[in-house]
């Protein structure tokens, strides 16, 4: 990705979000410096199906001298594409058009999990290198190529975070993954992985806990000690906590989670960079939990998937102009 449009693509998923000036850089793409000397790194990647794909994008002339036929079939493409004539049906089956096209194969689901997983993965074994420069670091992961080829919305978000990887979510160095992704029925959207693969198990877990415990009071501390281990079994394995008689407070980096009675607050802590406050640390209460509590955590943890719970929290992308 050239400069201009690593940044048009950072530019959509934070909009205005930072006062502090925004350096351009390489290692990682941007770099933002608060005036208490806090520092985040941004870096922005694309994902393509594949070579070919990435080459009718960006390959200037290529796709349009296809359709002209004025263009020939690269060498590395042949086999990876046909170029024919297609009719466009109206509903009654009428044609309505015949046009050329460029015809390709659709990804799997698990084919396009397998894309994005490896380019977080890459990126992930390169966090080191950008850390260098900042004191935290997020990714943005555009999908170019329209990898997931859902209708609708809905159903993305109940096949995505009931797959996404949570071993790649324990070892994620990364304080968020944002993932620019559109259904066919809707506009690109920002979608922050870390956090709805949180809210996501969270909300299976409490389910999940509440059906085999009937008879404990679900507002406890223990209860929620319990929860909170076993999101750690799953690899959620970088959060703090505080637990009061009212409300259970989670910080994930980008984001501040409160949870009370009648409500969930969620705060968006994207531009506030400071060091986290670290009233206890996920690990910490792990290892000194007693092996009771971490045998019911590990039992819970093992049910996660026997239900399918999403929690859809997105943001539509900013107005470039």
């Amino acid at each position: 990705m050239n400069k201009a449009l690593e940044r048009a693509v950072f530019d959509s998923v934070f909009g205005g979000r930072f006062s502090s000036e925004i350096i351009e850089s390489e290692i990682p793409d941007f770099l933002i410096k608060d005036p208490k000397g806090i520092t985040l790194g941004v870096e922005v990647t694309e994902i393509y199906t594949d070579f070919t794909d990435a080459r009718l994008k960006n390959q200037e002339g290529y796709l349009d001298g296809l359709l002209a036929g004025t263009q020939k079939i690269f060498r590395a493409d042949k086999g990876m594409m046909d170029v024919d004539e297609i009719k466009i049906l109206r509903e009654n089956g009428e044609v309505f058009s015949v046009e050329t096209a460029v015809i390709r194969g659709v990804p799997t689901f698990k084919e396009s999990m397998n894309l994005l997983e490896q380019a977080i993965r890459e990126k992930n074994l390169k966090a080191p290198t950008y850390l260098a420069s900042c004191d935290q670091v997020d990714l943005i992961v555009s999908d170019a190529s329209g990898i997931f080829n859902f209708k609708k919305d809905e159903d993305f978000y109940r096949s995505f975070f009931h797959t996404f990887d949570r071993n790649l979510i324990k070892n994620l160095e990364f304080r968020e993954i944002y993932f620019i992704y559109h259904s066919i029925e809707s506009d690109k959207k920002s979608i922050p992985i870390k956090l709805n693969s949180f809210m996501c198990d969270l909300l299976s877990l409490h389910y999940t806990f509440l059906a085999d415990n009937k008879e404990i009071d679900s507002s406890e501390n223990e209860s929620t000690i319990i929860l909170l281990l076993a999101l750690y079994e799953l690899g959620h394995q970088d959060f703090s906590f505080s637990i009061s008689e009212k409300i259970l407070i989670i910080d994930l980096g980008a984001w501040v989670l409160e949870f009370e009675a009648e409500r969930t607050n969620v705060k968006d802590h994207t531009n506030l960079l400071f060091p986290r406050k670290k009233e206890e640390l996920i690990s910490d209460a792990y290892d000194g939990a007693d092996e009771s509590d971490q045998l019911a955590a590990q039992k819970l943890a093992k049910k996660r998937w026997n239900n399918v719970a999403y929690v859809p929290i997105l943001f539509p992308l900013a107005d470039a102009s």
